[in-house]
């Protein structure tokens, strides 16, 4: 049977799993864990042939805890098109044209997309970027149609955003593996009391009263020979009467032996004589 401090560890990593996915996948995030910004609807047309056309997507405040993020945009374009996405930004430490985000550049073309296609381009920033900062959609369009971007906006995941889930993931998982573990160890055996007083060997007989005997007569058992090791001999002495002498005797009638004649019991075998 599954312990109740396993289960409680199950349910925190289910948690935390959960957490993580709904942030840094599904990207549904809320304070203190993250945020986004408002959407941007003003359509940026990107001519072709251009392989420097910029789309604001939104400004990002400074923020030391952020680690995740990711552009979500829609745009539009002719049946003939081909052209290459990526993200920049842009502040006083970066201005124009600005600073490329490694591992954002993704290349469409008409082969794959339809009008109205929704993108996404994300960035993991470990380090974090202490300043605010403008961030761009970079579109180089490479084919004979032009590129419309349409609505798009920042989501941003913070520190919390990542520690939280996985604080609780590995919370779960130690409270989990020790819930186990102790429904597994095996119990110690209890001693069983031993019974108050105890009982030497003697010998006993029961009465045949019939009355209610104690519990430390009850438990000595009824008959017992007693141990007579070591324990020293003692020899018994023997006093016999000195029996009166003097005067007439006569024979007792009951053992024979010789008794004063005014006696009135044998001085040997206690006879009454008169």
């Amino acid at each position: 049977m599954v312990s109740k401090l396993s289960v409680i560890g199950i349910g925190l990593a289910i948690i935390g799993i959960l957490l993580f996915s709904l942030f840094n996948f599904i990207w549904i995030v809320f304070p203190p864990f993250g945020g986004r910004t408002t959407d941007v609807t003003t359509p940026v047309d990107i001519f072709a042939g251009n392989p420097d056309g910029e789309a604001l997507v939104g400004r990002v405040p400074a923020s030391p805890l952020m680690l995740n993020l990711k552009v979500i945009f829609i745009f539009s374009a002719d049946n003939a098109y081909s052209c290459e996405f990526s993200l920049i930004l842009k502040n006083d430490n970066f201005p124009h044209p600005g600073a490329a985000l490694d591992g954002t550049r993704r290349s469409v073309d008409s082969t794959e997309s339809t009008d109205g296609k929704q993108i996404s381009l994300s960035f993991f920033d470990p380090l974090s970027i202490n300043q605010a900062f403008d961030l761009y959609i970079k579109v180089n369009n490479q084919g004979s149609s032009t590129i419309q971007i349409l609505t798009r906006r920042i989501v941003v995941v913070q520190f919390l955003g990542i520690l939280t889930p996985v604080l609780l993931t590995l919370v779960g998982v130690i409270v989990a593996v020790v819930g186990l573990r102790k429904g597994t160890a095996p119990k110690p055996k209890r001693r069983k009391a031993a019974p108050a007083g105890g009982w030497e060997p003697t010998l006993q007989w029961g009465s045949g009263s019939g009355g209610a005997q104690s519990s430390s007569a009850k438990k000595r058992p009824k008959m017992a020979i007693s141990s007579g090791k070591g324990k020293p001999k003692q020899k018994k002495t023997i006093v016999k009467k000195a029996v009166p002498k003097g005067g007439a005797q006569a024979g007792c009638k009951f053992c024979g032996k010789p008794v004063p004649n005014n006696a009135f019991f044998c001085p040997h075998c206690y006879g009454k004589l008169r």
